[in-house]
């Protein structure tokens, strides 16, 4: 006899044995070592590979070999076009641009109408820049792109 699985719930004990049972597989339940929670199930020698193979279904765990396409580095890293380094950062935007935003409609909402009127003026002037600015940075040699 081997032990293929340990079922922690009766509800778990009940769903691996009713699979086993459909599957023709004889198997034994036992209360587990003392000390340890829940039931083992056992089956012949004869049966623990296909009793295994119900066992891993069940639990979504695949144990036949299948081929996995590996992506190339390149076409899943970005590098640097100058150093060809990979230790690239993007550019924080998006946190630049509401910090001035922040900061610019400060001064608007705590100032005269006129600094609101700068305010909306810089709030667009920072959109574009940062529209403009290059995406991606290389930490190694400073280089940026898009």
């Amino acid at each position: 006899m081997v032990t293929i699985t340990k079922c922690s719930t009766e509800a778990e004990l009940d769903g691996v044995s009713a699979a086993l049972r459909l599957a023709g597989i004889e198997h034994v339940v036992q209360r587990a070592k003392i000390g340890t929670p829940g039931w083992e199930l056992s089956v012949q020698d004869a049966d623990s590979e296909r009793a295994d193979d119900i066992v891993n279904n069940i639990y979504g765990i695949n144990t036949r070999e299948t081929e996995v396409a590996v992506p190339t580095p390149a076409a899943t890293l970005q590098v640097c076009d100058e150093c060809g380094s990979d230790d690239i950062a993007r550019a924080p935007k998006l946190q630049i641009f509401l910090l001035g935003f922040v900061i610019s409609a400060g001064f608007a909402f705590a100032a005269d109408p006129h600094i609101a009127r700068i305010s909306f003026y810089l709030i667009v002037g920072l959109a574009i820049v940062l529209l403009v600015l290059d995406k991606w940075r290389c930490r190694e040699c400073g280089h940026t792109w898009k």
